[in-house]
């Protein structure tokens, strides 16, 4: 879902109808929806929504919150290991896909009474490398996640800590 910025200029450039939508209003900062009610020129539609915008905001996103700042740690190594770790799982995955091509050519150009145990074990393998291959990609996004905790933690706390 990406939602990109509109500006108050392109605000205004959208239609009536547009403007009361929540679609539109969630795409314009705090600082300039609180500039378009200051404005005064807003039919009492607009108004409504604008404020009903605003009063979301406020009750689901404390004001402190909705500054748009970088966080103090982002842990780049984390990220670095988190992409390495979603690198090897595709790999991973890969090479059973790999494996099993392999065993089942072998299995087909040698039909005989070992073809079947071939393609078994070429089954075997895309099935080990399926669930090893998810492990990995599972621990890459726990990372990205541990991450992202770490990061809410220490702005909640910044933030009780200026109160």
């Amino acid at each position: 879902m990406n939602q990109s910025r509109i500006s108050i200029q392109e605000y205004y450039n959208l239609d009536l109808e547009q403007r009361c939508m929540r679609r539109y209003l969630t795409q314009m900062s705090t600082e300039d929806l609180k500039t378009v009610l200051a404005n005064g020129s807003l039919t009492d539609k607009e108004r409504t929504a604008v404020l009903e915008e605003l009063n979301w905001r406020r009750r689901f996103y404390p004001e402190s919150s909705t500054s748009e700042k970088t966080p103090s740690k982002s842990y780049p190594a984390l990220f670095v290991i988190s992409g390495i770790m979603k690198a090897i799982a595709w790999l991973i995955y890969l090479a059973g896909i790999i494996a099993f091509i392999g065993f089942s050519v072998v299995a087909a150009e040698t039909y005989s009474y070992g073809g079947n145990i071939k393609v078994m074990t070429g089954f075997i393998a895309l099935i080990a490398s399926i669930i090893v291959g998810t492990g990995w990609l599972a621990t890459a996004e726990l990372i990205k996640l541990l991450i992202d905790i770490s990061i809410s933690n220490h702005s909640i706390l910044e933030e009780l800590q200026k109160k």
